[in-house]
């Protein structure tokens, strides 16, 4: 199974590197591709290194396109009806019930839009803070309230 964002897109030989890298590797049960952001700013930059350096400690999300064999997502009781980080969600469950891995060719390309109009400090900073929210256990429609509303405030009228 593969599950990715809708403003991301597969690059052409992503499925194929999957199929063989799966057929290849029966004790990998998942994992993500490497991601590419599609803007020009520097900060679009810094965000696929950083993501890469997440990746490094097994942190994943969708828009990195995350893919598991259909009987581990069925054992790991499949994405979980929550209104934020469901992805995220899945992806500590992978990590920490199997062997994951990363295809880094070829890459996932993503939009950059979601950044637009807002500072990459308060991006950066705001992604955090949903993070130590998430850890802390707050329920996750109230992140979702406190996420939009930031968003929100960030961009221009």
């Amino acid at each position: 199974l593969l599950f990715l964002h809708a403003d991301t897109v597969l690059s052409k030989g992503c499925l194929t590197a999957l199929h063989d890298l799966l057929g290849a590797n029966n004790d990998v049960i998942g994992g993500n591709f490497r991601l590419l952001f599609d803007g020009q700013r520097r900060f679009d930059r810094w965000l696929e290194g950083f993501y890469a350096w997440l990746r490094s400690k097994g942190i994943y999300y969708g828009d990195s396109g995350i893919f598991l064999r259909a009987c581990r997502y069925r054992e790991l009781g499949g994405i979980r009806r929550i209104p934020i980080m469901e992805d995220f969600d899945l992806a500590m469950r992978m990590e920490a019930t199997g062997t994951t891995v990363c295809i880094d060719d070829p890459p996932l390309v993503t939009s950059s839009r979601r950044f637009n109009g807002r500072h990459p400090i308060t991006i950066f900073f705001g992604w955090l803070f949903v993070h130590l929210l998430f850890y802390l256990g707050v329920p996750p429609d109230r992140i979702a309230h406190i996420y939009d509303n930031e968003r929100c405030r960030e961009r221009p009228a």
